[in-house]
């Protein structure tokens, strides 16, 4: 235990008196100020000219103290989220996308024990590190609890939650700073394209994990892919085994006359906070059993086809808009591209042809703006390999 020095003692009446005097001149200046008795004026004038005194008074002893010496635990908490995607945090890396973290110094001479805890009530497990902190050490521990999946699969609007965090001296068990504060959660269909770290105020872009609503494992994929079989010439989906563009032909053609699947523009997320860029998708699954889908509805629903059959497809975003894309050969760098937007309306050349003539454009806007943003293509095979970005189902 750290006995206070006299000094600081002192130190710490003399804040105190301060805080108090200051509340009380604030409460005598608000009552002469709204009071309609002119008699009490002189009264109420005089009892805040005192107490201006007595506050002006206590801040002069305060500033001839000698400067307070550093806290023996300095402890920061900075939440790094301002919004919780519920389908997809699971897969970021704790230390490049915290959801909140701890900055702690110890300033005294003597080496610290203590547990670092925090979890999103009612919605996480509890996250928790031990850290042993030396004399004049300074550390900091980043988490991101796991979500509880039943807690959160429901989710299907913005949802308020809590977030508490708390550091407990191990020594001695005593909870030395608790901070609990209000957090967004996202609804479970609503995917990232860009999200500002508050703790530094820096947009991050997040349209990498777009790939996870790619499903190629998914039941409703796997049927589709065996109804796709039957509209190939040769009866088959070998990947790149076969010729390629009769299996990407395959494929829109049994989503475009088998299925019928319609364009409807649904993006809206009804996030209310502008510090998040994000819309709403649909799984692959959700999407066939619907027989709709907007732009990049469409783009992950034929993402997961493409990888379904092991061909390597690509997400091609921009602004405003999402193409499908695909390898013409592994590791080739030769891509080709397709618009998912007309399968009621045009047929595969007509949308190979849109694909690659849109692709054209934003990879000459992205050039001659310097806005890589305009035309970003992640290859799903290397965000698997390279990201962990994982199916969601």
């Amino acid at each position: 235990m750290i006995i206070p020095s006299p000094a600081e003692l002192q130190r710490r009446e003399l804040e105190t008196q301060y805080a108090l005097l200051v509340k009380q001149h604030a409460a005598a200046s608000q009552q002469l100020q709204t009071t309609l008795n002119a008699a009490n004026r002189p009264l109420l004038e005089a009892q805040v000219a005192e107490l201006a005194a007595r506050v002006a008074a206590v801040w002069e002893r305060l500033n001839a103290l000698e400067p307070a010496p550093p806290a023996a635990l300095r402890i920061t908490i900075r939440p790094r989220m301002e919004q919780v995607y519920t389908a997809l945090c699971d897969l970021f890396d704790p230390e490049a996308r915290p959801l909140v973290e701890v900055e702690l110094a110890n300033a005294t001479a003597q080496p610290r024990r203590l547990l670092v805890s925090s979890h999103i009530q009612e919605y996480s497990h509890r996250a928790e590190t031990t850290v042993p902190l030396a004399a004049g050490a300074t550390t900091t521990v980043r988490h991101l609890p796991a979500l509880r999946k039943l807690a959160v699969q429901g989710l299907s609007e913005l949802t308020r939650a809590m977030l508490s965090v708390a550091v407990t001296d191990l020594d001695t068990g005593r909870v030395v700073q608790q901070e609990s504060v209000h957090i967004v959660l996202l609804a479970r269909n609503a995917a990232p394209i860009a999200a500002r770290d508050p703790a530094t105020n820096a947009w991050i872009d997040l349209t990498r994990y777009l790939a996870a609503f790619v499903t190629p494992n998914a039941e409703a994929v796997l049927e589709t892919l065996r109804q796709a079989v039957d509209r190939h010439p040769e009866r088959r989906l070998a990947g790149y085994q076969a010729d390629v563009a009769l299996q990407v032909n395959a494929l829109y053609d049994v989503l475009k006359y088998d299925l019928g699947i319609a364009y409807i523009d649904a993006r809206t997320s009804f996030n209310h906070d502008a510090a998040a860029l994000d819309q709403r998708v649909r799984l692959p699954s959700e999407t066939l059993r619907l027989r709709s889908a907007n732009c990049i509805d469409g783009v992950l629903l034929f993402a997961s086809l493409l990888e379904a059959c092991t061909l390597s497809p690509a997400l091609l975003l921009s602004h405003n808009h999402a193409l499908v894309g695909w390898e013409t050969w592994p590791d080739s760098g030769v891509w080709e591209y397709l618009e998912t937007t007309v399968f009621s309306t045009n047929d595969f050349a007509e949308a190979r042809e849109l694909g690659r003539r849109k692709a054209a454009f934003l990879q000459e806007q992205a050039a001659r703006t310097g806005d890589a943003t305009w035309f970003r293509r992640w290859p799903v095979k290397t965000l698997r390999t390279q990201h962990h970005i994982t199916p969601l189902e």
